[in-house]
């Protein structure tokens, strides 16, 4: 009994080892990965929004998955029109011309508000701006050739056919349009 005791406790141990040191190698790496998006994101900061980047200007964005096929496209009007979003910073309505696949509610009540924020050449825009976690939220940067930016993922809400692993971000290209 007293041999089983001591390898139970050694097997637990290296165990709880191996655990602790993935753990630890998972929040450097983490650690790393912010620190580089904070570097980046400062540096387009000091880069301004381009002209192009304007109220009334037309833009087309298409989400590329991990298989790189669209799974999205996205044709918007930027405004100057202030809104609120769940997030803090200076929002502005982003005017939704047409899209595919259509979005869906998250609930029956509530209309999705898309919105964006730009700051030097960082931009945000959030499909459900006025959703907390309501997801589609995608961040990149803006230049005079386009934008070139992600979506994070999240499982939550599940409003469609749920993935059992998600994948973690779309890539997410867009492009000023003339009608």
């Amino acid at each position: 009994m007293k041999l089983l005791n001591v390898f139970l406790s050694i097997l637990i141990s290296t165990v709880l080892i191996g655990c602790t040191t993935k753990h630890e190698q998972a929040t450097v790496d983490e650690k790393k990965a912010w620190d580089e998006h904070v570097k980046k994101y400062k540096k387009h900061l000091e880069i301004p929004a381009p002209n192009i980047w304007s109220k009334d200007s037309l833009w087309s964005f298409v989400y590329v998955d991990a298989n790189d096929e669209i799974v999205r496209r996205v044709h918007v009007r930027i405004t100057n029109e202030p809104v609120r979003a769940c997030v803090s910073g200076d929002w502005y309505i982003l005017q939704i011309l047409s899209e595919a696949p259509t979005r869906r509610p998250i609930s029956p009540n509530t209309k999705d508000i898309a919105a964006y924020s730009i700051e030097g050449s960082n931009l945000s825009f959030m499909l459900r701006a006025n959703v907390c976690d309501g997801g589609m939220d995608v961040l990149g940067t803006v230049s005079e050739s386009g934008f070139v930016g992600k979506e994070d993922l999240s499982p939550w809400p599940c409003l469609d056919d749920c993935l059992t692993e998600m994948p973690a971000f779309n890539r997410v290209y867009g492009v000023p349009v003339k009608i």
